[in-house]
């Protein structure tokens, strides 16, 4: 772990808890840890949490266990048994994105670390309930075929889009009558007659802070995430 990191870590600790009660907490904060970081020993996650050693290696057991965590090569030449990192797995999960932009539709599928399996956009003058639904539908299967996934591995639909899109009438040039269609329209519930996964509609804004949030310290070299588009 580079020198900068511990710093930071020792001024703005990420402190977790011992209690049993607690146990799902501390598995989604090593889980963050370990996104943040690249990869992490029991050790650095005890240090950093303030956990037992014991239910660190509890917590790293049952990630693994349950494939979202993967081994990497052992750290030899230092006292005592050699450490083993630990890091993300990136087909522990896949996850479906849509935006729905004032211009675009986008559809991508990313896996566990934020990496885009596949991508598809559509172009629009711009976004009705109708389309929205249409696009999905069509663009699904080629998208699933693309990532090399099929919908029993989706674990869940993210949709990013700008609320209260009748309001954009003058900005994006629609017709008024066309996008007061939004106000009644309940996309998550539509969309559950498209797809069988749980489901997530979120504002394009709070999304794309979101995910520079937690992708940000591993995508500095990349543009992309799961909603960190430009509002389009």
């Amino acid at each position: 772990m580079a020198s900068n990191e511990k710093g930071s870590l020792r001024a703005h600790p990420l402190k977790g808890s011992n209690l049993t009660t607690v146990r799902g907490i501390n598995e989604r904060l090593i889980l963050h840890l370990v996104r943040t970081h690249g990869k992490l020993t029991k050790a650095e996650a005890t240090r950093i949490t303030g956990l037992s050693p014991n239910a660190v290696s509890v917590i790293f057991r049952a990630l693994e266990a349950e494939g979202l965590l993967l081994r990497c090569n052992p750290i030899r030449g230092r006292i005592g048994q050699p450490s083993v990192p630990m890091k993300l797995n990136p087909d522990a999960r896949y996850y479906l994105g849509l935006k729905i932009g004032r211009h675009t539709f986008d559809l991508i599928v990313v896996n566990f670390v934020g990496e885009v399996l596949a991508r598809q956009t559509e172009l629009h003058s711009y976004p009705t309930p109708a389309d929205t639904l249409r696009f999905v539908k069509e663009t699904l299967p080629s998208l699933l075929k693309s990532a090399g996934t099929s919908q029993n591995d989706i674990a869940g639909l993210n949709v990013a889009m700008p609320f209260e899109l009748w309001s954009w009438t003058a900005e994006i040039g629609a017709p008024k009558s066309e996008m007061d269609r939004w106000r009644n329209f309940d996309l998550e519930a539509e969309l559950k007659h498209l797809v069988p996964w749980p489901i997530t509609v979120e504002n394009d804004g709070t999304a794309a802070c979101r995910a520079e949030l937690v992708f940000a310290p591993l995508l500095m070299h990349r543009t992309w995430s799961i909603f960190s588009w430009a509002p389009s």
